[in-house]
Order: structure tokens, then C-alpha cells, then sequence
């Protein structure tokens, strides 16, 4: 599902890096050794982590490919290399991820 880059509507829950801003973008995911990806959606980043959701678990010491969706006048589409440092459930069957980023590409 992909959403129009205007829509900025989610907020961060709570910040864990006192320097996190919020991520609302869509993005989708995957652990770095699957093939498949799966969508979820941004909720904050800073130099060091990036927090996202999504109906897929990942495990801590994971590396993960997180591929942003391009935000009209702000950033240009990514791929953040992370390593997952925690997964947590919430509702609606849903996860909250963050991972400490590694490396960052443009696509």
C-alpha cells in the first residue's frame, strides 16, 4: 500500500535518542538473509537508530534492510542497513523495531 508522500499524520510514540526525529514515511523491511520484503511504516530516526512497525518480527543482532520511500523535499529514496537492537509486540498484531543503523544508500 503505497501512500501519497504529503501524508505526514504519524507521530512518534516516545523518543528513545533525545536526537530522534519523526520518520513518517512508508517503507518496508526485510532481515537481511529472506528475499521477500515486508511494508511497514516509519515513526522516528536519528544518526544512530531508526524505529519503524510493521506485521513482521525481527530478532536482536539481526541485520536488516530498511527501504524508505522517497518524502517529496526532503530526502530521496533509501536503503538503511541496520542491526536490529529491539522488537517489541504492540497491538493489532503489529511490532515496533528499532535498530541501530549501520550505513545508508540512496536507491
Amino acid at each position: 500500500m503505497r501512500r501519497d508522500s504529503e501524508e505526514l499524520l504519524m507521530l512518534p510514540k516516545e523518543k528513545t535518542d533525545p536526537q530522534e526525529n519523526p520518520l513518517c514515511c512508508a517503507l518496508i523491511y526485510r532481515r537481511a538473509a529472506d528475499e521477500d520484503f515486508v511494508q511497514g511504516d516509519g515513526i522516528g530516526w536519528s544518526t544512530r537508530i531508526i524505529r519503524f512497525q510493521g506485521i513482521k518480527s525481527l530478532v536482536a543482532g539481526d541485520a536488516a534492510e530498511v527501504r524508505l520511500e522517497a518524502v517529496k523535499g526532503l530526502f530521496p529514496p533509501l536503503m538503511v542497513l541496520t542491526e536490529v537492537s529491539a522488537c517489541q509486540a504492540i497491538m493489532g498484531g503489529r511490532f515496533e523495531i528499532t535498530g541501530q543503523i549501520k550505513g545508508i544508500l540512496t536507491l
